[in-house]
């Protein structure tokens, strides 16, 4: 298991999290990043997590609301976040 870092910030994949569509996501994940050095990307049990790490997060992410194995979540979460990086390089990436 992995430690969040006390200046870190924190997206938690979350059900009751904020979906978003690509570009408002870029721009949220653009002002996140010029927030903070480095974000951490946290997936919950299939318990959930406790109200402590929902209060510490700077962001909680609906990313769908369908359920997904975590695995496939967390695939879903890397294509998502290269995806903003393309968006908010100004750089093309396909449909």
């Amino acid at each position: 298991m992995a430690t969040v870092g006390r200046n870190d910030g924190l997206v938690l994949l979350d059900l009751g999290g904020k979906e978003f569509d690509s570009l408002s996501f870029a721009s949220k994940l653009r002002d996140l990043s010029d927030r903070f050095v480095t974000l951490d990307f946290v997936v919950g049990s299939s318990y959930g997590v406790g109200e402590s790490l929902r209060k510490r997060a700077q962001l909680r992410w609906g990313l769908s609301s369908l359920t997904f194995t975590h695995p496939l979540a967390l695939l879903l979460t890397m294509e998502q976040v290269y995806r903003a990086l393309k968006i908010n390089n100004g750089e093309t990436y396909q449909k």
